[in-house]
């Protein structure tokens, strides 16, 4: 608490006293490496899968750096099939809902401002298979050293909704605080990696065009026109 100002902790107390599990969802925004800790010092240890660095000892040390709070940190591989028997068993989770993926992995795409972007929708599984509640979590550090932690009131989503709605819905919240303090996302992460062939709006420098984000992007848009949001 020294160097933690975690608001709104009622949220997460309120949902352990019904005994929900949660997904806490961030983006790569403000100190977001800390408002992952703080829901492990406010209770609840959750289950995280990250990158491995290409260096081995840089893995190990931001491993043991990340789980300090008492989180488990697991690889990519299989990690649906263990989030969700985690989160099914009345564990949580935590999730940055702008983690770029490649068109052939768990991915959809969203709109993000005015662009395509390939993300991931384990979130989005979790959610409706856990079941789970999505809480949003950000994380701000301060001038005294401080990092200000705020939980957020679970996102509401309808029941008919697809993974990539639930996805867009997550983006949607987040996008206006990345509008606000645009200076705290981590812009030189490749956000958008892919773009469709004829793409129009501002696409950065490193964007490419190829047939597997192209056969994503029409897949997502036939299931979307099968499925409207609260049909």
């Amino acid at each position: 608490r020294r160097y933690m100002r975690i608001e709104n902790a009622e949220v997460v107390e309120k949902m352990r006293a019904r005994g929900e599990s949660a997904v806490f969802i961030t983006i790569h925004h403000g100190n977001f490496e800390w408002a992952s800790l703080a829901t492990g010092f406010v209770g609840f240890p959750t289950t995280i899968v990250t990158d491995r660095f290409k260096n081995g000892q840089v893995s190990a040390f931001f491993k043991e750096c990340r789980q300090a709070s008492g989180h488990r940190i697991i690889p990519q591989e299989a990690s649906m099939i263990r989030l969700l028997k985690h989160v099914r068993r009345g564990g949580c989770s935590g999730m940055l809902v702008d983690l770029n993926l490649k068109p052939s992995e768990a991915a959809t795409v969203i709109d993000t401002f005015g662009m395509k972007m390939c993300v991931t929708f384990l979130h989005a599984v979790l959610a409706q298979r856990g079941p789970a509640c999505l809480v949003p979590v950000e994380g701000f550090s301060e001038r005294d050293g401080t990092c200000r932690v705020i939980f957020h009131d679970p996102l509401e989503i309808p029941l008919d909704a697809t993974h990539q709605q639930i996805a867009q819905l997550c983006w949607d919240y987040f996008e206006p605080i990345i509008r606000a303090h645009p200076q705290r996302w981590m812009w030189a992460y490749k956000h958008w990696r892919f773009k469709p062939q004829n793409a129009s709006g501002n696409y950065p420098f490193y964007a490419r065009a190829t047939p597997e984000f192209d056969q994503l992007l029409a897949k997502v848009a036939v299931r979307e026109s099968e499925r409207p949001i609260g049909s």
